[in-house]
């Protein structure tokens, strides 16, 4: 049993202690997660011979969990343990797959006894799984899934995880030409590679064949922008390969997702045997995909109540505010706190606490229009943005909520409690004093604040003429790396009026402008001359405990990740990083220190 590898999930400590003893003393070397979340992204850095699961968990249950491995590692080997198993549970677990369920509490010798009967315990696991894949190697073809899984698993974006597929696939099927037409949401995305330099006649003809057998297949005729066409050669005036086409469409939940059109070299052409690897490699690639995009689902969504979080709600307001701003339309923005929700968590318990959030959320959902976006920010916090309207009246929908709370009795168990809001609001967009997205919610919340400290239950506009109502100015970031490009590159991508940036070349330079000016926020490469961005990191902290850091680093792990949120990092971003990343990151950071600023003012 040596050298072999678990994964352990499981949210409880005490649990995961045991489990750490008994398989060290088995032989195996030990991974642990507390959500589905992490154990995915373990399963994606490393190969496991067998997968233990609890059931219940935060973040990411044991049972999506499982249907995603089995999805994506068909051939894992995993035990599913629960405290509660009924006959409808238990089906659920078999169609994914999963023989071997253990009810808790577990003793040690049944444990020893399920792995002794599985196929962990009997020297197979997944070789014997991967045994009917095709010749020409299965352990080859297994390392290439993986590789794949990692590869987009790091980057889960639509350009590099087409370009890692199209690499990995040379590996397998060798190819003269590929041409790589990829849906993502409603743009199109093309994606060329070829051996040789073909002429731009030919090219163009096979491009308009692939559009024409996409839109055969799928009913929809894309429109692929200039700048979303990514060829890796030049033209010449080679002929179009002449072997016969492959075509192989790339199913998503619903819809083809993509269609590769593919010509094997004349030396290597598709046989029985390798046609089923290029279509479960395509299907691995498939799936993945999907689960990349469930998951950045799920952390768009509030696990309580089931509304958008904070990160969605950053995402929508930004794009509603620069369609605003060129329609010269109004943007409005509820901010809503709980009056004396904490009271209720300390009297009645954190479970009713819960109850209440629930029911909150839901009676401001029979309020809200289907074109308003109602999102829990956290806590007792609640935001409605309102687009740009004809009838955009928030005073109206806030005094509306404000007189439903009064009203309203919630009920949790035995107990019927009365429980009113404040609510905060402003508007943007149009030509009024407040100049960007951030400045927005950041009005709000100032007008909240007024509201709260005039004593709660009340709806408070924001003024620009209050004395304390002024919109926040454009936050100061210090961004420090030693490539000029990279400095120029950020300071283009947060070029916005709502972000005022300073470059500095060094720990040094960094540190002058730390003590001499007062910034919202730090962005550091790791890899800085003399001293690296570790001990920036820790002087920075030093000086100002509440301005957050962000990382832009050329790889990172998720041992370097924790060791850098342990120094107070928020977020590490990985080279190459697109506009929308970096905006969406400091956007949070900003928030975050927000929140920090509201707790420190009481």
């Amino acid at each position: 049993m040596k050298h072999l590898r678990v994964l352990v999930l499981d949210d409880d400590e005490k649990v995961l202690r045991m489990f750490r003893f008994f398989f060290r003393n088995e032989g195996y070397d030990v991974e642990t997660a507390s959500n589905g979340r992490e154990g995915l992204a373990l399963m994606a850095r490393y190969h496991f011979h067998l997968v233990v699961v609890d059931l219940k968990m935060p973040v990411m249950d044991g049972l999506s969990f499982s249907g995603i491995v089995a999805r994506i590692w068909p051939w894992q080997e995993m035990i599913i343990c629960t405290g509660f198993l009924d006959p409808v549970l238990k089906k659920k677990i078999q169609a994914a797959g999963i023989q071997t369920i253990l009810e808790k509490p577990i003793s040690l010798n049944t444990l020893h006894e399920a792995i002794q009967v599985s196929r962990v315990g009997q020297g197979s696991g997944a070789n014997q799984a991967t045994s009917s894949l095709p010749d020409g190697g299965p352990s080859t073809a297994l390392n290439e899934f993986r590789e794949l899984a990692h590869a987009i698993w790091n980057k889960p974006r639509i350009q590099p995880a087409c370009e890692v597929f199209l690499s990995k696939l040379q590996h397998l099927v060798p190819w003269e030409s590929a041409i790589l037409l990829a849906l993502d949401d409603e743009t199109a995305y093309l994606f060329a590679r070829s051996t040789s330099t073909p002429a731009q006649q030919g090219f163009q003809a096979a491009v308009a064949h692939v559009l024409e057998q996409f839109e055969l297949l799928s009913g929809q005729k894309p429109d692929i922008p200039e700048s979303q066409i990514h060829l890796d050669f030049t033209y010449g005036k080679t002929p179009m390969p002449s072997t016969p086409p492959v075509y192989l469409p790339i199913m998503g939940i619903d819809r083809i997702e993509a269609l590769l059109v593919l010509h094997p070299t004349p030396q290597h052409p598709l046989n029985p045997v390798k046609a089923p690897l290029l279509y479960y490699f395509a299907h691995h690639f498939s799936t993945l995909l999907q689960a990349i995009e469930e998951i950045h689902r799920q952390s768009l969504v509030d696990p309580l109540t089931g509304l958008f979080n904070r990160q969605y709600l950053h995402g929508e307001i930004e794009r509603a505010w620069l369609l605003a701003k060129r329609a010269r339309g109004r943007l409005s923005l509820l901010m809503l706190d709980l009056d004396g929700f904490k009271s209720i968590n300390d009297s009645h318990g954190h479970t009713a606490g819960d109850e209440i959030l629930l029911q909150a959320s839901n009676l401001l959902q029979e309020m809200v229009r289907q074109s308003d976006l109602l999102v829990r920010i956290g806590g007792d916090e609640f935001v409605v943005f309102i687009p740009p309207a004809a009838d955009n009246a928030p005073e109206v929908l806030a005094e509306r909520i404000l007189k439903t709370f009064q009203n309203h009795v919630f009920e949790v168990g035995d107990a019927k409690l009365s429980l009113t809001l404040t609510i905060g609001f402003a508007h943007g967009g149009d030509d009024s004093a407040i100049a960007s997205s951030m400045q927005l919610m950041e009005c709000a919340d100032q007008a909240l604040y007024e509201g709260k400290r005039a004593g709660g239950n009340r709806v408070q506009a924001w003024v620009a003429q209050h004395p304390e109502s002024r919109a926040p100015g454009p936050h100061p970031i210090l961004v420090v790396d030693d490539d000029p490009h990279i400095l120029q590159l950020v300071s283009r991508m947060l070029s916005d009026e709502m972000y005022a940036v300073t470059r500095a070349e060094s720990v040094d330079e960094a540190l002058t402008h730390l003590k001499n000016d007062k910034f919202d926020l730090l962005i550091t490469d790791l890899s800085l001359p003399k001293r690296d961005g570790l001990e920036l990191l820790r002087q920075a902290q030093a000086i100002d405990p509440i301005m957050p850091c962000l990382v832009i680093t050329g790889y990172s792990s998720k041992h370097s990740e924790d060791v850098l949120r342990a120094q107070g990092v928020l977020a590490v971003l990985e080279k190459p990083f697109t506009p929308n990343e970096i905006r969406a990151r400091v956007h949070e950071a900003l928030a975050h220190r927000a929140e920090l600023l509201k707790k420190a003012r009481g």
